[in-house]
């Protein structure tokens, strides 16, 4: 018997001998004997007796068991644990398990953990942010877990498709061969524009029973960890990029191309229904791709087994337009504002290279504060707009909301030791990201010229500025990716006016942001920023309502929760049930 195993067996004879001596019985017999003289103290005594009985006794146990798991795990060890104590510590395990996975994210990932651990971002997000204000439906939950299974089932297919591609009688046979369909994305254009058009495009998915495929591009797998148990979301390697890529305006077999009819039309008919067809909702769109949100081009799209979507983006608001979809949405999304919210938490979880970066930065700058504001900045158009109006802009919208404390007039030789002394409490982190850095140092050279008020500390960080923006550039790519999280963890946002960068942090966040606003709109006369009434993104080109074919209508006044933006009086956005919504922009 080895000294493991000695030590083990002395201290279960310890526990049976405790056990016994600390009956709560045996204690009152021998508190009620003529020796003890203490008689009225005997309730209190058997109550400390008890407890300290009681906590040596689970003391030990969780040192034995503890042992025990030592000697199990050592092959050699031919010790006995008793059944019990191995079943009490399985059953612990299994339930820290399941209390550590069961409800993360509101339920909107699976407590099911096996394959997920090894992606970091996904464990740990949530205990970087503050709990979401927004709750997923239950239905929700349910129907992701069902896209889920549709998506272990169907994903491994597509390598057919790759085979049908060479020879049209095997894609007729394809056709035969399968119930799945898919919806393939097509990575195009800048990183916030990409993540807007992936959670539309998953959300088209979930709407239609597909199974949505994502192009592999320059470096999604360098961004991302895959979304879904056991079945990859990537296109396989094997599917010709060239054959993507010629899927555009002037495809044949472009959606809108195969519909047109030289003039508008409430019904449509195909002579014959094609295998796959490519659905373009870029910026560029004409009036037959528009009718993308029209119920019976709708109808039509469900007979067709692949579909391939290329867009720069955020449509979701104008699927509301579509009668056979938007009943499906509002029971997945009863709060409307969380659409994007909730599936970009679902679906977007950094590379362990990406998140390694994030948290490093977070723990290194922004950590240790007493709240995290973050400043996103995105110039257009420099022209009508110089560098030092941004940063006073900036500065009239966070001093002047209180989001950031103002300068005190009070000069350094003035300055009291009491005033330097309440220095000492924790400093307000200031996150700026922009891509040029004139805008940070004008801000940190404001606040170190300065005292502040209330003696209070800002710190100001800026995680790069590379001067111009690089779309596909895979180290570009995973920078803006770092920051965009980076910004998600903020308390409170300064976004700019029409950048997709700034959408996708609010939404991750799940806050509403102070909106700077734009030279030459109304509301720049009278603010330098807006509050968002919705945290949902804008969609910037929303077609005009005319599936009937009566003449185009303003989609921003038919229906009640969708409505026209704030940073953008053309574009459509979604709003809360209780929203009341204003115009600062018209």
């Amino acid at each position: 018997m080895t000294m493991e195993e000695k030590t083990t067996t002395v201290e279960m004879a310890r526990i049976r001998r405790l056990s016994q001596a600390f009956k709560p019985s045996q204690l009152a017999q021998q508190l009620e004997s003529p020796t003890n003289i203490r008689k009225p103290a005997m309730p209190l005594v058997t109550l400390l007796f008890s407890a300290f009985g009681f906590f040596l006794l689970i003391s030990v146990s969780f040192k034995v068991l503890s042992r025990s798991s030592s000697l199990i795990s050592n092959a050699n060890s031919e010790i006995k644990i008793p059944s019990l104590l191995l079943k009490l510590s399985s059953s612990a395990e299994q339930g820290y398990s399941r209390s550590k996975g069961a409800h993360l994210l509101g339920g909107l990932l699976r407590d099911d953990l096996n394959g997920y651990t090894s992606c970091h971002s996904r464990m740990q997000q949530q205990l970087y942010r503050k709990a979401s204000p927004f709750i997923p439906s239950r239905y929700l939950i349910s129907r992701l877990r069902r896209y889920e299974d549709l998506h272990i089932k169907c994903a491994s297919e597509a390598i057919y498709f790759v085979k049908a591609l060479k020879s049209p009688e095997l894609m007729a046979d394809l056709l035969q061969k399968t119930d799945c369909r898919f919806i393939v994305w097509i990575a195009w254009s800048g990183l916030g524009n990409r993540l807007m058009t992936l959670v539309g495009t998953f959300l088209y998915a979930l709407l239609t029973d597909r199974v949505l495929l994502v192009d592999r591009g320059t470096d999604m797998s360098d961004l991302f960890c895959e979304p879904f148990p056991h079945a990859s979301w990537l296109l396989p390697a094997e599917f010709p990029q060239s054959w993507l890529q010629g899927l555009d305006e002037s495809s044949p077999h472009r959606f809108g191309y195969l519909i047109d009819k030289g003039e508008c039309s409430a019904h449509v008919n195909l002579s014959s229904v094609p295998a796959y067809s490519y659905i373009h909702l870029t910026h560029t769109f004409d009036m037959q791709d528009r009718r993308f949100f029209c119920d019976d081009e709708q109808k039509v799209m469900n007979q067709i087994s692949w579909l391939f979507i290329r867009s720069n983006m955020y449509f979701v608001p104008s699927l509301y337009f579509v009668p056979s979809l938007s009943q499906e949405m509002e029971r997945l999304f009863p709060e409307r504002e969380a659409v994007f919210h909730h599936l970009a938490r679902y679906l977007f979880h950094p590379s362990n290279e990406v998140w390694g970066r994030i948290v490093r930065f977070y723990h290194a700058y922004l950590g240790n504060a007493d709240s995290l504001v973050g400043i996103q900045i995105r110039t257009f158009d420099p022209t009508k707009m110089p560098s030092e109006n941004v940063t006073s802009q900036v500065f009239a919208c966070a001093i002047g909301n209180r989001l950031l404390p103002n300068v005190s007039n009070v000069n350094d030789d003035e300055m009291t030791w009491s005033e330097e002394a309440a220095g000492t409490q924790k400093p307000i982190s200031v996150l700026v990201t922009s891509l040029h850095q004139e805008h940070y140092e004008r801000l940190r050279e404001f606040y170190l010229s300065h005292s502040i008020e209330h003696g209070r500390i800002v710190r100001l960080h800026l995680p790069s500025h590379e001067e111009e923006q690089k779309t596909g550039k895979a180290e570009h790519d995973k920078q803006a990716l770092t920051e965009i999280f980076l910004l998600s963890l903020s308390d409170t946002l300064v976004t700019s006016a029409m950048s997709t960068f700034g959408y996708a942090a609010q939404g991750l966040a799940g806050v509403r942001p102070w909106v700077l606003t734009k030279p030459g709109e109304k509301a720049y006369q009278q603010y330098a920023c807006i509050k968002a009434l919705s945290l949902e993104p804008c969609f910037h080109s929303p077609p005009l309502f005319d599936c009937d074919c009566e003449g185009g209508r303003d989609p921003g006044k038919i229906i009640k929760f969708v409505r026209h933006c704030e940073d953008v009086h053309w574009g459509l956005k979604l709003f809360g049930s209780t929203t009341s919504v204003t115009s600062y922009t018209s």
